[in-house]
């Protein structure tokens, strides 16, 4: 039996309250912003009711936002609960709601999507830091019984939170601007936070090391200890998660793939903060201490240490390279000279050109000797400095792994390949350029690795708009720290509105995958309750509209695995039943005797849609009235007459429905690995001879055991069964593509076989 020790206690009270000081400073910065941008809103709006309605949202926000920040950190504690104690609440909730119907209309429908899809796609952007979290938090449920679930976490869980919070007090219009707002200022502010948890983690020596991109779901050995049944409950806690739905959704958009800021496992400070302490800095970078890093790019460059730079080093210009690079000397060429010629070699078509750019160190460093030979009449008369050589060589061993990097594109490692002497430049310029994740250099070279993702073809929209991003930059001979964040927000506001059609495609794709099999899924469960049945014309209302409506708002909620499902199509079938002739004395008594008890049952069904009160009991009365007239007109033959069935509700369920199989004909459900989720983007196999295509599994349909896939423009492109694909898989005839940051991905490979070499 597991028990708490103080260490522990004390090491999940600061992960508390670290996650929701994190959380409390976000949603106060985040009302801060929302008070100024709904002001200019209102300000620049297009006409009168959009501005009265930034102004209204303005007043009531200013008057919430103290309960609503209170609130939010409130619903956010339910999640930090000792695992055990929230999963024992789980099945209390779940028992207490059996029989109850919960329906849910358009706006309802939306609002779960927005939360599914934000939460969805931050969880996607910080997927490296998160999944680190997660793995430590079930290492260390195997210490102490009292940490939270590993996915307590998760960025749907802090969205659901604020929406939460939000309660009732603004409709979907309003909502939509609010979520924008959070997820901008908190939503996208949590890989700070995960890192921070991360490194409160590490320093509690809680697996200081994690291999990138394990598989985590690896059975044990026989060797290894087996957690007790506490903790197996929350490890398997995953699969019962992933596959208690009918379906899931990936979140709209272009996801999957870290970016920007916050890709290592643990807290990334700025440049700012370490500088108090530089011996000691502890951020990480593509996964591993940025001190560790540093020493060993510093090493191999053949000099000190890379170290973040101090106030006194921002007082001086970062050009010269004094406190890193040397200058020129009688046998070396200098720094300065040294980036002046690569200005002019970046633009060197052997370099910059798409068609035929490769990296290659010797011709980069013959170039830059040429370069300078022209400036003292054609003659060499010094070597390139160690220091400057070797940068060369080790950007020339990133950009080795990147080529070999079978996620990305061909056609992208094109684009990326033109930027080489930029990079060079960049890392020459700034020392930093190693040691930390946000270097809008090294963002560049992520951003147009993750954008490019699903783009194979250099005919593409994002292709010749990439390009013309990096013409622009290889063009500019002052290279300097700006031009990559200049080329960066160029590339950003691109993206912003390309990226905003993509979504609403694919949103309105996974809603029609879904309603399509909801109204699949009914229309199957009405066909099998009215087959051989008759239908009097007056109940078609009740059971060919009214009925199976509420049916698939149920399935689009809940699915059909509860008890709420088989009560709906019990009562169905009762009706049903109910409105058959009566051939029989006990056929009369039956009918005499339940039929008050299914009235009542079918008006409480009804009233919980959005029908009106008098619709409600137009149909109830309908119902009633048939039941009267077969008591009235009972009589029973010694051989009664067989009566046939109708055929009028062949208009609401088409003939391409199949008939349902019998539990013996259906064939066993595959489930869905946890390696496997939507949102994922794969190399998809499309038929012998043909090309794989880069896709993103944006629908799972469980029951139907299909998998949706679209392409990065939210079109859907091909549908595949889940069986199938998992051959595929196996096969290797289709394959993930894994997420993560480029650069982040290839430094880790350089140092780490640095590391091994040495």
């Amino acid at each position: 039996m597991l028990s708490t020790t103080p260490e522990y206690g004390n090491l999940i009270s600061e992960i508390k309250n670290n996650f929701r000081t994190h959380l409390r400073e976000s949603i106060t910065e985040m009302f801060i912003k929302l008070d100024e941008s709904l002001f200019e809103m209102a300000e620049n709006a297009d006409n009168n009711k959009d501005q009265s309605r930034y102004f209204e949202l303005m007043r009531d926000s200013r008057a919430l936002k103290d309960t609503i920040a209170a609130d939010f950190i409130n619903f956010i504690d339910p999640y930090l609960r000792p695992f055990a104690e929230t999963k024992a609440e789980k099945d209390k909730i779940k028992s207490e709601s059996e029989g109850e119907l919960s329906l849910v209309d358009q706006d309802e429908m939306e609002d779960m999507v927005m939360i599914k899809s934000m939460g969805g796609s931050v969880a996607s952007q910080f997927s490296e830091p998160l999944s680190h979290l997660e793995a430590r938090l079930e290492h260390l449920a195997l210490q102490t019984p009292d940490i939270f679930y590993k996915k307590a976490l998760q960025p749907t869980h802090v969205f659901q939170a604020f929406d939460d919070a939000l309660a009732d007090n603004f409709d979907l219009a309003n909502k939509k601007t609010l979520f924008k707002f959070f997820n901008d200022h908190v939503g996208l502010q949590l890989g700070k936070t995960y890192d921070a948890i991360n490194n409160l983690l590490i320093n509690a020596d809680i697996l200081p090391k994690i291999k990138l991109h394990a598989n985590k779901s690896t059975p044990r050995t026989p060797k290894q200890t087996a957690p007790e049944s506490g903790q197996e409950e929350q490890f398997n806690a995953e699969n019962d998660m992933n596959q208690g739905g009918y379906a899931m959704t990936a979140p709209p958009g272009h996801v999957y793939q870290n970016q920007g800021g916050s890709q290592g496992s643990g807290a990334q400070g700025s440049a700012a903060d370490d500088a108090t302490a530089p011996a000691g800095y502890q951020h990480t970078t593509a996964g591993m201490p940025a001190s560790q890093v540093g020493e060993v790019v510093g090493e191999f460059l053949g000099g000190a240490p890379l170290m973040p730079q101090t106030p006194a080093d921002s007082s001086t210009d970062s050009a010269d390279g004094a406190t890193f690079f040397p200058a020129s000397t009688g046998q070396y060429y200098g720094h300065q000279e040294i980036l002046n010629a690569l200005s002019s070699v970046q633009q060197n078509p052997v370099f910059s050109n798409a068609e035929n750019a490769q990296y290659d160190g010797e011709a980069i460093k013959q170039a830059v000797l040429t370069e300078i030979a022209k400036t003292s009449g054609g003659v060499v008369t010094k070597s390139i400095n160690r220091i400057a050589e070797k940068t060369i060589d080790f950007i020339e061993l990133i950009f080795d792994a990147i080529i070999d990097d079978d996620n990305i594109s061909d056609t992208i490692k094109t684009l990326l390949l033109r930027l080489q002497i930029p990079v060079i430049k960049a890392s020459m310029m700034d020392q930093e350029f190693f040691i930390y994740d946000d270097h809008p250099a090294r963002v560049l070279l992520d951003k147009i690795a993750q954008v490019g993702i699903g783009v194979t073809d250099r005919n593409d929209e994002i292709y010749i708009q990439l390009d013309k991003i990096i013409t622009t930059l290889v063009n500019e001979f002052e290279l300097q720290t700006d031009s990559f964040q200049t080329a960066l927000d160029h590339l950003n506001a691109f993206l912003e509105e390309r990226e905003a059609e993509a979504l609403k495609k694919e949103e309105e794709a996974q809603r029609q995958v879904l309603r399509e099999h909801a109204r699949n899924t009914v229309l199957k469960a009405l066909r099998t309750a009215t087959r051989g049945k008759i239908l009097p014309e007056s109940v078609h209302a009740l059971i060919l509209k009214r009925w199976p409506t509420m049916m698939y708002n149920h399935y689009l909620k809940q699915g059909k695995e509860n008890d709420e499902w088989v009560t709906i199509v019990d009562t169905l079938r009762s009706i049903i039943n109910s409105l058959q002739p009566l051939k029989n004395a006990d056929d009369l008594e039956h009918l005499v005797t339940t039929r008050e008890h299914l009235i009542e049952t079918t008006r409480a069904y009804l009233r919980t849609t959005n029908q009106s009160e008098k619709d409600i009991e137009q149909v109830i009365q309908d119902l009633v009235d048939i039941h009267q007239s077969l008591i009235d007109q009972a009589d029973f033959p010694e051989e009664p007459e067989q009566v046939e069935t109708a055929t009028e509700i062949t208009e609401a369920i088409e003939e391409e429905i199949s008939e349902d199989q019998t539990d013996e004909e259906k064939p066993e459900k595959l489930q869905l690995p946890t390696s496997i989720m939507p949102g994922m983007w794969f190399q998809v196999y499309t038929g012998e001879d043909k090309a794989q295509r880069r896709c993103k599994l944006s629908v799972v349909i469980l029951e139907d055991q299909k998998l949706v896939f679209v392409n990065y423009q939210g079109e859907v492109v091909v549908e595949k069964n889940l069986g199938d694909f998992l051959e595929e898989l196996t096969s290797e005839k289709s394959k993930v593509i894994m997420g993560h940051s480029v650069f982040d991905h290839a430094l880790s490979h350089v140092v780490h076989g640095i590391q091994h070499v040495h």
